[in-house]
């Protein structure tokens, strides 16, 4: 997020004038796009955690049906799996991860959501 802060700061400078923009101007983009990651750092965590974990799913299933996924990693020289390949195999894959993600991302709002 510092990134985009410093990278704004430049968009918005070349808006304007056709020099750089002085330092203390990306710093202070950056400063601010570092504080805005850290206050939506538990967002982040929920929606990467939520999708995730229907990817997971959904390459668990493929597998648990012997129609691709994990299971024929296991029988060749492959020592990294890239899961994300079994995602052309059906058209209703990438709609599935989409809903199973909003939904573990509702779940987790809902739990985490409430204050103690």
């Amino acid at each position: 997020m510092a990134r985009l802060g410093a990278f704004i700061a430049h968009m918005a400078w070349n808006r304007t004038l056709t020099t750089d923009p002085p330092v203390l101007i990306v710093v202070l983009f950056a400063a601010m796009g570092t504080i805005v990651a850290l206050m939506l750092q538990r967002y982040v965590i929920i929606v990467t955690t939520a999708f995730s974990g229907a990817w997971t799913i959904i390459v668990g299933a493929l597998a648990l049906a012997n129609r691709g996924g994990p299971t024929r990693a296991g029988a060749s020289e492959v020592w990294i799996l890239y899961p994300f390949a079994s995602a052309t195999e059906a058209p209703w894959v990438p709609v599935a991860w989409i809903v199973l993600g909003l939904i573990g991302t509702a779940v987790q709002l809902g739990v985490t959501g409430r204050r103690r």
